[in-house]
């Protein structure tokens, strides 16, 4: 084996462990999103929705926005039924709490994006 090819192998298993190492050194996630799906609206200029569920992590965190490559503008929205008129409402949210441990889900007729 030649001190070239002795090199390249130990390159390549080098690399995974250093990737393990620093994966290690960073801090611990703090939201993990489940079950995301778009509702397309069929009229281009109508928005569309984004429902999804976030699972916390060790702390309460505030989820702040939510952002896509794919979509021009987003809001994070939250559905509710008046009381007095008994019409839907949509109220925008500047930010949601995740629970510790729990979870929020966006769903249809509650909060979305």
């Amino acid at each position: 084996m030649t001190m070239l090819n002795m090199r390249a192998r130990l390159g390549l298993l080098a690399a995974p462990l250093l990737v393990t190492m620093l994966a290690s050194c960073g801090p611990t996630p703090q939201l993990r999103v489940h079950d995301a799906v778009v509702k397309l609206n069929p009229v281009d200029s109508n928005p569309s929705a984004l429902y999804f569920t976030v699972r916390g992590g060790p702390k309460d965190v505030y989820l702040m926005s939510v952002s896509s490559r794919s979509a021009l503008r987003t809001e994070m929205h939250e559905s509710k039924v008046d009381p007095k008129t008994g019409a839907m409402t949509m109220a925008p949210l500047t930010r949601v709490l995740i629970p510790a441990d729990g979870k929020v889900e966006f769903k249809r007729g509650g909060k979305h994006v």
